[in-house]
C-alpha cells in the first residue's frame, strides 16, 4: 500500500507541558495521510521504560513490574518530532508499518 504523510502528531505535545524531556517520554503518534485516514501506534523512549517499570513495580500493575505490553509499542531513541517523523518514514519504506500501526 502506499502512503502519503500529511501530518504526524504526538500527544505529548498537545499536553501543553512546559518542559518536555523527550528522552525520557512516550507518546501516542497519530499519522495523518493525505488520503484522510488516521493511524495510531505508541512510541517509548528507551528513558521511559525504566520509569515505567518503577511504577508497575509500586503499584502492582503488571505483576508488580516483570512485563510490559501495549499494542502498536516502539520504543526509540526519543520522543522528539524529528526522531518520530524518520521512524515513521522508514517503517512506510520497509513495510512494516501496517504491523505496528493501527487504523482508527
Amino acid at each position: 500500500m502506499e502512503y502519503e504523510i500529511r501530518q504526524i502528531h504526538l500527544s505529548v505535545e498537545k499536553l501543553g507541558l512546559p518542559d518536555i524531556n523527550y528522552g525520557e517520554e512516550n507518546t501516542d503518534v497519530i499519522v495523518e495521510m493525505t488520503d484522510g485516514n488516521l493511524y495510531a501506534a505508541s512510541f517509548y523512549s528507551y528513558g521511559n521504560l525504566d520509569k515505567v517499570i518503577a511504577r508497575h513495580r509500586a503499584s502492582g500493575e503488571f505483576l508488580d513490574g516483570k512485563y510490559f505490553w501495549v499494542e502498536g509499542m516502539v520504543f526509540v531513541l526519543n520522543c522528539e518530532m524529528n526522531t518520530i517523523a524518520e521512524v515513521v518514514r522508514y517503517l512506510i519504506d520497509e513495510g512494516d508499518f501496517d504491523r505496528i500501526f493501527k487504523l482508527l
